[in-house]
């Protein structure tokens, strides 16, 4: 029990998992809790994702961050140290309370079963300082395009969610994401499998190899504003060449950018193959990549 809040197990919140596909929003519409809702506030959710720092709940981010802004330069900032983007299931409970015999504010953190964090705001406030969420609208999994708030922008507000979201509570009244005529990029359905990715120019995935044989298709989807970048290369690790002959690693292949434009480069066995596009395409739009071999012939689509 904290301050009236029972962190019991039993749940009425909806089961169903939802994949947001991080390029939407869910806008919700809080019931009417009146006085209660400005004195206490408490959100529950549970979460999977392999991004890094997407909003769930608006002030919700992979490495936890529970914010409140309370306008005259006092927030409430309640910070885990460990990162939870790593596929698995995350249950959270934030909850923050006033206590007007004392007039102090008060904020804790859950995630799993490891020890709450608690929190004050770093500067003490007064009443009528208090947010009031009796009649709002909040924003679940990102926040629509030219989004302003009367304060400041809460962190995470420009990375939509992608990953997937269930058990969604704000103040007990329970949510789900699909149930409103107002949300895009919500799916009815968890994905198992994240196929969209970003990258910061500082890491890499690894996955198993295709290697072009005499017959194989491969692809892609990106979009980029750098004009010269490696997309895709298939290769043995440098580590591990002197340990296969030149002809066993034959089959090698990558694509990338140089001055914006695509460039495919295929080791045969026998010769190198290279192709360039015509056009750039470091223009921050989706290009879809299509490689193709069929015996001798390679061909790829790009645009």
């Amino acid at each position: 029990m904290w301050w009236g809040y029972d962190r019991s197990p039993e749940s009425s919140s909806s089961s169903l998992a939802r994949h947001f596909n991080g390029l939407g929003t869910r806008r919700l519409r809080s019931p009417d809790l009146g006085h209660i809702a400005r004195i206490c506030f408490v959100l529950q959710m549970t979460f999977k994702t392999l991004d890094e720092e997407r909003t769930a709940l608006l002030g919700v981010v992979v490495v936890l961050c529970f914010c409140i802004d309370y306008g005259d330069e006092s927030k409430l900032e309640i910070n885990t140290t460990n990162k939870y983007n790593t596929g698995k299931w995350i249950k959270i409970e934030a909850a923050r309370e006033f206590v007007p015999k004392r007039g102090t504010e008060n904020g804790i953190l859950w995630v799993n079963n490891e020890r709450p964090i608690t929190g004050s705001p770093s500067v003490p406030i007064k009443s009528y300082m208090l947010p009031d969420l009796s009649k709002p609208v909040y924003y679940l999994g990102g926040v629509p395009p030219g989004f302003t708030s009367a304060t400041s922008k809460a962190p995470g507000a420009d990375n939509p969610f992608l990953g997937c979201m269930m058990d969604v509570q704000v103040n007990g009244e329970t949510y789900d994401p699909l149930e409103s005529s107002t949300y895009f990029g919500v799916e009815s359905s968890c994905k198992e499998m994240i196929t969209k990715a970003g990258f910061t120019g500082q890491g890499y995935i690894e996955l198993p190899s295709q290697s072009l044989r005499k017959r194989a298709n491969t692809g892609f989807v990106f979009r980029t504003l750098q004009p010269d970048c490696l997309l895709l290369l298939s290769a043995y690790p440098p580590e591990v060449n002197d340990d296969y002959d030149a002809k066993d690693i034959k089959g090698n292949y990558s694509i990338s950018l140089i001055d914006g434009h695509l460039q495919v480069w295929i080791n045969s066995g026998r010769s190198f193959i290279q192709m360039h596009s015509n056009v750039s395409l470091n223009d921050g739009e989706f290009h879809v990549v299509n490689l193709l071999k069929n015996g001798r012939k390679s061909r790829f689509d790009g645009g």
